[in-house]
């Protein structure tokens, strides 16, 4: 199935490449997703590489949290990992571009790139395919330094 495909570039100068299924047009929020993987990719990447060791072949899950003060306009996420064919995926494939997940389910490498959705609300969840530097194993590497 096909793919459209975005490259940008961060402030740090770093290329993200970014794969999205081909059918479902782009939109505006799509900038806000580029943000968050520029702003927080090592998480990602890490988050990506971390559940693939664990639970074999997925997705990185990514949520917004509501936040429990008004008052305070922070954004919070949550990310998660879902099984290739686990029960989260089964339960939201009325929601997602399933042959389009499929295809790069199969042909990603999970050493060099990161399949992640992007839950908006129930009924809008948006699919992508990333690529940038560190790889998801150096990424995994580089958020456990801290801990050593």
């Amino acid at each position: 199935m096909a793919s459209r495909t975005t490259t940008f570039i961060d402030d740090d100068a770093q290329i993200f490449t970014v794969r999205a299924p081909a059918h479902i047009p782009e939109a505006p929020v799509e900038s806000d997703h580029h943000d968050f993987m520029a702003t927080h990719w090592v998480d990602l990447a890490a988050a990506s590489y971390l559940g693939f060791q664990r639970l074999g072949i997925g997705l990185v899950v990514v949520q917004e949290r509501p936040s429990v003060d008004d008052a305070v306009k922070m954004e919070a996420h949550t990310l998660g990992y879902a099984q290739a064919d686990g029960i989260w995926i089964k339960q939201r494939s009325g929601q997602l571009p399933m042959e389009w997940l499929d295809t790069q389910l199969q042909s990603y490498d999970p050493n060099e790139s990161v399949l992640a959705l992007f839950v908006e609300s129930e009924d809008t969840i948006r699919a992508y395919a990333i690529s940038a530097q560190p790889t998801p194993p150096d990424a995994l590497r580089e958020a456990r330094a801290p801990l050593n």
